[in-house]
């Protein structure tokens, strides 16, 4: 009786196995069918693949920075519509999903430092200072994450004259 349970077990762990891998396979088929709808403009159905590989793999980055990046892609500065603010807030939420599990992501850090100065076009002047500072913080810590940072992030944060970049 032992015997049967033993090979019972490895039977189902072997499944287990056997389906997450499938699961990974089809979260890379949809990130690629998410690439190519992007290349395509055609960002809903980016978004929507791009959904569906990040459900299917929670632990794929890639998925993730590129789900972010289509809701960002579609987000136009300066327009209040509430879709548009959707758009930009979903961007973030995704960015910051990838910090939390590499919080020295360039890509997402200087991203969310972008769509934070790229929101400041829209808005009262106080929300517009309030976005600029937000960016200036982002871009202080892309600067600090990486000490052999992307120069052209730094320096197109300095020339745009953001206030709080320090050492």
């Amino acid at each position: 009786m032992n015997y049967r349970n033993l090979l019972l077990a490895g039977a189902v762990g072997t499944l287990a196995l056997l389906s997450t891998g499938c699961e990974k396979l089809k979260a890379r088929d949809n990130l690629n069918k998410g690439v190519q709808a992007f290349k395509s403009a055609k960002y809903n159905n980016a978004v929507e693949h791009f959904k569906e590989a990040v459900r299917l793999d929670p632990d794929f980055p890639t998925a993730r920075l590129y789900l972010a990046t289509a809701y960002m892609s579609q987000y136009i500065p300066g327009a209040d519509s509430e879709e548009n603010m959707q758009n930009a807030r979903a961007a973030e939420q995704e960015f910051l999903k990838v910090l939390e599990k590499d919080p020295e992501n360039a890509l997402a850090i200087e991203s969310i430092a972008s769509l934070h100065y790229n929101q400041a076009q829209g808005g009262t002047i106080e929300q517009k200072t309030k976005k600029l500072d937000e960016a200036a913080q982002w871009y202080t810590k892309l600067r600090r994450s990486t000490r052999k940072t992307r120069p052209r992030a730094i320096a197109l944060a300095l020339s745009r004259g953001l206030s709080g970049i320090r050492s």
